[in-house]
């Protein structure tokens, strides 16, 4: 409840436009529907922020993962986002070196190496446990998109805001 309250009020002192200059339709195309039995494609390659590659099944680590996909210079909810996950993975009392990892993939393939940097930075920069274990990943459009698709993630670029 006390979570729903600060997203709440965290819409309501945003200073910019609540939506993108996009139509109903475009809007309507963007959300989430996993197929049963989801599974993300493990031999995916990816980068890294330390600029590693690496494949998905890598970042995992044999790991149950916390995945979030981030527009790395996005401007309204994706850092808000990344900040609720962490708070509640501190709050649960579960250790992110052995029960879990966190793991965040770019969607904007432009953002590269400094993007991840730059979001890792601005939202754990703590050096806690969580950033400590976190991977922020890079990769091309394809393997976005096909990790993103294999979860029924539905996104949409607005070439205007540069944004997802």
């Amino acid at each position: 409840m006390k979570l729903g309250l600060v997203l709440i009020a965290a819409l309501l002192l945003f200073d910019g436009p609540a939506l993108a200059n996009v139509s109903r339709a475009v809007l309507d195309s963007v959300y989430v529907d996993p197929p049963p039995g989801a599974t993300l494609p493990l031999g995916l390659a990816f980068h890294d922020d330390r600029g590693r590659a690496l494949s998905l099944a890598n970042a995992l680590d044999h790991h149950p993962t916390i995945l979030v996909f981030a527009d790395y210079t996005c401007r309204t909810l994706c850092g808000p986002i990344l900040d609720f996950a962490t708070t509640a993975l501190q709050k649960s009392g579960l250790d992110p070196a052995s029960d879990y990892r966190l793991v965040v993939i770019g969607l904007d393939p432009k953002d590269g190496l400094a993007g991840a940097r730059a979001m890792r930075a601005a939202h754990l920069d703590d050096g806690g446990p969580i950033a400590q274990s976190a991977v922020f990943l890079t990769g091309t459009k394809q393997s976005i998109a096909t990790a993103a698709s294999a979860l029924g993630y539905h996104f949409v670029y607005d070439p205007q805001a540069d944004q997802f």
